[in-house]
């Protein structure tokens, strides 16, 4: 019966919360601005997601998921495993939708194992000079890049270059793409945001 009363106030608040436009747009948006958290290795990279290369297919971007080469390596590698986790669990979702209890220790038993390595590995760099390599690859061999293939970190460009097909956004005062900068850096804002918010709500203030 507690149950049933909870789970009707839930869906109450729901109800109320989906009649206001302005906050699903909210909503909607910070989903979005999550996602592209999640998503920025995917999304800007200097590292090729897929290479095929004397018959051997490697990602030299899913080894730097677990050692990434990151000024905030601790909200790099959290993002990083949320990037692997989220897709493992909705799976799980789908194939035991009707067994919640397998689904929960398949959940806690793989998130457990998942996080071995990334607990286990430290900083890596790799200096391979993959977009110069990627364009001498012949007979059948290629290297597939993240849609902006620089790193947000790497110098590519002369400083304050203007938007352009190579960098969407120009480069910083650094020479640095400002796309890639503000993928990533939207980790950075979240991770602030979520701990700001955590440290008041433990305060009470």
């Amino acid at each position: 019966m507690e149950e049933e009363t909870t789970y009707s106030f839930a869906r109450e608040v729901w109800g109320r919360y989906r009649s206001s436009r302005s906050a699903m747009l909210g909503l909607w948006l910070i989903l979005l601005f999550f996602l592209t958290a999640v998503c920025a290795p995917l999304l800007a990279n200097q590292l090729p997601l897929l290479v095929k290369m004397n018959g051997t297919w490697s990602s030299p971007a899913f080894h730097e998921l677990l050692a990434p080469d990151s000024t905030e390596i601790f909200v790099s590698k959290t993002f990083n495993f949320l990037l692997i986790l989220l897709p493992m669990l909705g799976l799980l979702k789908l194939f035991c939708r009707k067994r919640k209890k397998i689904f929960r220790v398949l959940a806690l038993t793989g998130a457990f194992f998942l996080l071995i390595p990334f607990l286990m590995s430290g900083s890596h760099t790799d200096r391979t000079p993959w977009r110069e390599k990627a364009l001498k690859l012949k007979n059948g061999d290629f290297a597939l890049f993240a849609p902006m293939p620089y790193g947000p970190y790497e110098t590519v460009e002369t400083p304050y270059s203007p938007p352009s097909r190579k960098h969407w956004l120009g480069t910083d005062h650094a020479g640095r793409d400002v796309f890639a900068r503000m993928v990533f850096g939207a980790r950075v804002s979240l991770a602030v945001g979520f701990f700001a918010t955590s440290l008041s709500m433990l305060l009470g203030t």
